[in-house]
């Protein structure tokens, strides 16, 4: 049927959590994709070097996807979500505490989502040709407890060079801003970089903005990012399916604004 589910659970460091979700790609004869979700997440921190505060989530979502062309589809989907913020005098930045002062420590969102993607790329996973390209849009509903936005662009392209060398380049831009009568972005949704899927050779979620007084990374609301890889032939009898070497340059950081 191409029905497919999913199970999470996780414990590390800094966070428990559970998720599940169930994907019916064919909900409708017209190939209308409808995915359901819910999870549970209970955190010491959004990154390892957090800033003082733990959060405890739960939520659910319901999804569809809606094929336009061969190539690009729609995305459209609402989800809910209860989030609650503990805090400690010694230990909490001063950002992180002036937000709970301003906004309060439990916040229950309502969220629309929406988002457009055309992808040509010959595989999803170690493509050596084509495109992905992929926008979207979620909003924090007027009626929350907090209202913001968060809108990303992502730019993954395959180009052939010569004798079997290629370049992948892979861009992505995140914005997300308050509005209303929520005076900043929650810091648990900040964007981080540094590390494997941002710019490698920097420690997980170390560049950007810092806190007060702790100097530990507090993400921002800004994040652009370039992954640079120049794919070379291995001795492997992979075809590049399975086993990849590459050369790479990343560029990129986090900013507390635009």
């Amino acid at each position: 049927t191409g029905n497919r589910v999913s199970l999470e659970l996780e414990n590390n460091q800094i966070a428990d959590t559970i998720s599940v979700s169930w994907t019916d790609p064919y909900a409708t004869p017209d190939g209308i994709s409808r995915t359901v979700a819910a999870f549970y997440r209970k955190s010491e921190g959004v990154i390892r070097y957090s800033s003082g505060f733990d959060s405890n989530s739960i939520g659910s979502s319901l999804t569809y996807g809606i094929p336009i062309s061969e190539y690009s589809s729609f995305r459209l989907g609402l989800g809910v979500e209860e989030t609650s913020i503990n805090t400690f005098a010694t230990a909490t930045a001063d950002e992180v505490l002036r937000f709970v002062a301003e906004n309060g420590s439990n916040f229950t969102t309502y969220e629309f989502r929406t988002g457009f993607g055309r992808d040509t790329r010959n595989r999803t996973i170690f493509a050596t040709r084509g495109s992905l390209n992929r926008i979207n849009l979620d909003l924090v509903l007027p009626g929350s407890d907090i209202e913001f936005y968060k809108a990303s662009y992502q730019l993954q392209h395959y180009q052939p060079l010569f004798s079997g060398v290629f370049a992948e380049i892979n861009a992505n831009i995140g914005y997300i801003e308050n509005y209303g009568d929520t005076t900043t972005v929650p810091p648990y949704e900040h964007f981080f970089a540094g590390g494997t899927g941002t710019v490698r050779g920097y420690r997980s979620g170390s560049l950007g903005p810092r806190d007060t007084p702790y100097n530990n990374a507090f993400g921002g609301k800004l994040r652009t990012t370039v992954q640079t890889n120049i794919v070379i032939p291995t001795p492997l009898e992979s075809d590049n399916k399975t086993t990849r070497l590459s050369v790479f340059y990343d560029i990129g950081n986090v900013f507390a604004e635009p």
